[in-house]
């Protein structure tokens, strides 16, 4: 079973998924039909940047949480498996003094998500960038 370090990023990364996909589909498709009037696109679209910038902000926290917890066990279990014993690793609830295969897959899994949370973020905060200097060109005008 996961713990709640473990099963937060998963729950964030399926509704963060849920979030910016539906709303950025739904923002666009108003715009392809012409139901948002053309002098707040821009603003509409910067907000929805934004919210999606604030999500993977908070996906990588999460995510580094996580990490923390996943790397602390998987020390425990190389201690373990070294002969120290510790009364903290009673706390995780008996650490297996062996290291899996799996082991390395969930530190692997933790990095992936991290680099996706900060290329999406990236990604966010280019068109950002790029959206104020459009805004700023058309006001110099």
């Amino acid at each position: 079973t996961l713990s709640i370090t473990e099963r937060i990023p998963l729950t964030h990364t399926r509704t963060n998924l849920f979030a910016k996909t539906w709303g950025s589909t739904r923002l666009a498709n108003k715009i392809r039909l012409r139901r948002v009037d053309a002098l707040s696109i821009t603003e509409r679209i910067k907000s929805r940047l934004r919210i999606n910038a604030t999500l993977n902000v908070l996906g990588q926290l999460f995510t580094l949480l996580s990490a923390q917890q996943v790397v602390g066990l998987l020390i425990a279990r190389v201690l373990l498996v070294q002969g120290f014993s510790n009364p903290v690793t009673a706390a995780y609830g008996g650490v297996t003094a062996s290291l899996r295969p799996l082991d390395i897959f969930i530190v692997q899994a933790n990095t992936n998500t991290l680099f996706a949370h900060f290329l999406s973020l990236t990604s966010n905060l280019w068109l950002l960038t790029r959206l104020v200097r459009s805004g700023d060109d058309e006001n110099s005008k």
